[in-house]
């Protein structure tokens, strides 16, 4: 195998040489269609901007429209956003998730939880021993 003088190329013979089966990391998407990609992005966030005042109407979160717009508009439907572009937004779907928890984090008003908190805590604590439960049964019965 030829080597172009990359650290990653470096590493991956030296696997080979020793009998391991190490294989490139393949992505199968042009630095265009990178910027395609951050553009379609743009333009989804966007359309769900538009689309977010229109859902406390409906008695609904403005974060139900990025993830109406989200689903409408990836790879399973509309295929908008194409899934070989996926790789080039995973960070973003990391910011992403921030973002919707601290938004979904900031519409709590603890004056309206405290009222509630033991039974908030039994609910936790019930489906936490329900996980365990069933996560426990099932590899009992698997192994």
């Amino acid at each position: 195998m030829e080597t172009n003088g990359n650290f990653t190329d470096a590493l991956l013979m030296d696997r080979m040489t020793r009998g391991g089966t190490a294989k490139p990391p393949v992505f199968d998407f042009s630095v265009g269609e990178g910027f395609a990609a951050w553009a379609t992005f743009f333009v989804v966030s966007i359309c769900s901007k538009f689309l977010g005042p229109y859902m406390p109407r409906c008695g609904l979160p403005m974060l139900t429209a990025y993830l109406i717009v989200g689903a409408i508009c990836g790879p399973f439907s509309l295929d908008i956003v194409k899934a070989k572009t996926l790789p080039a937004l995973s960070y973003i779907n990391q910011f992403a998730l921030a973002y919707i928890t601290m938004s979904a984090g900031a519409e709590l008003m603890m004056e309206e939880l405290k009222p509630m908190i033991w039974k908030l805590m039994a609910a936790v604590l019930g489906m936490f021993t329900l996980v365990i439960a069933v996560c426990s049964a099932a590899f009992g019965w698997v192994s």
